[in-house]
């Protein structure tokens, strides 16, 4: 940070005065990465995918809310909630799940210099592969 502030570089901190950036440039956050991130495996809607399983996973009501389906309540007047996943959001998760995990590994292999043809060949194979099973 000395050096930084040597050449005239201010540092930016956050409310809670935890360092974020310097100069105009701040560190990015886990969503901004996440697209970022499906945006080079070729997946132009990977914010939208990141954003809703971060709220499943966090229990949001928006998140929780689409996969809830009203039912009517037995030997009652009243509505319930029942989980609802359909075939197709359990297989798109699945394909997102195993795309970034290749893809993660694929350019670390890139970042390290080794060959990461093969991962990439895989990461391709699954993509089609899941994508024929599902129902059209």
């Amino acid at each position: 940070m000395k050096r930084a502030q040597s050449i005239g570089v201010k540092p930016l901190y956050n409310r809670k005065n935890k360092l974020i950036g310097f100069g105009q440039e701040v560190t990015p956050g886990s969503t901004e990465m996440a697209a970022q991130f499906f945006k080079a495996l070729g997946y132009e809607d990977g914010e939208f995918w990141y954003r809703s399983l971060s709220a499943i996973c966090h229990g949001t009501a928006y998140g929780l809310l689409g996969h809830l389906k009203m039912v009517d309540a037995q030997d009652s007047d009243l509505k319930a909630l029942e989980p609802h996943l359909s075939v197709l959001e359990v297989a798109n998760v699945a394909v997102l799940s195993v795309q970034a995990y290749l893809g993660a590994i694929e350019f670390d292999s890139r970042l390290m210099g080794w060959d990461s043809q093969d991962v990439a060949q895989h990461r391709q194979e699954f993509q089609v592969r899941m994508l024929s099973i599902l129902p059209k």
